[in-house]
């Protein structure tokens, strides 16, 4: 029974235990800013550009709130996928999906859709 534990359950469980640390981080992370104040636009631009595949080519970014829309062209189509899906492991990103595809002669464009990353704000003492 021990020797299944460690082959078998162990590396699961480890990998949950990873991912539950991470997450609460992650929400940790953004508590805080939004505790303080802070604007997070930086780090995002930051997540942003380092998560960018070099295929990708943005046109156009406009920013609402808590959302961001990226137009985006690439010629190869799985790199929007790969960004997208890199997107999502941000500490930043809440949600990331793709809308307009297209394919315009060996040109691939979309628009990236990102969701940040929101939870509601801790309720604060009275102010005096």
């Amino acid at each position: 029974m021990k020797q299944r534990f460690e082959q078998s359950l162990q590396p699961v469980q480890s990998e949950i235990q990873a991912h539950n640390i991470k997450m609460k981080k992650r929400k940790e992370i953004v508590q805080l800013l939004q505790y303080k104040g802070e604007s997070y636009w930086p780090a995002m631009l930051v997540c942003l550009a380092d998560t960018k595949p070099a295929d990708i080519t943005v046109k156009k970014i406009a920013a609402e709130r808590d959302n961001l829309q990226i137009e985006i062209s690439s010629r190869q189509q799985s790199a929007l996928q790969e960004w997208k899906e890199k997107l999502q492991k941000s500490p930043w990103v809440s949600k990331a999906y793709i809308r307009k595809w297209q394919k315009k002669g060996r040109e691939n464009t979309a628009e990236l859709h990102i969701v940040l990353h929101h939870e509601d704000k801790p309720v604060s003492q009275k102010d005096e």
